[in-house]
């Protein structure tokens, strides 16, 4: 409901926002995208799989430990040796 006076026009959007095709009530946000190539996360493993941090024997053997520990699924383990955990 507009009260007198009031626009129901929209500011006109820059280049980092997306057309709202919803409802008002809907909120949306932008985020940045990152200009590195390569994005490792603490876990030493980035989304890349020819990157040349698959084969850090470091890494691999603290990952396949804590899988052996327990600490993380078959599941998880595949995940965070892909890349795809933040």
């Amino acid at each position: 409901m507009l009260m007198e006076g009031q626009s129901q026009e929209r500011p006109p959007m820059n280049g980092n926002q997306s057309k709202n095709t919803t409802t008002d009530d809907e909120e949306y946000y932008v985020l940045p995208s990152i200009e590195s190539p390569y994005i490792h996360n603490n876990t030493g493993f980035c989304y890349d799989m020819g990157h040349g941090c698959h084969e850090n024997q470091e890494s691999i053997q603290d990952l396949h430990q804590d899988h052996q520990d327990g600490l993380v699924s078959d599941a998880d383990r595949d995940r965070i040796y892909q890349g795809k955990t933040f």
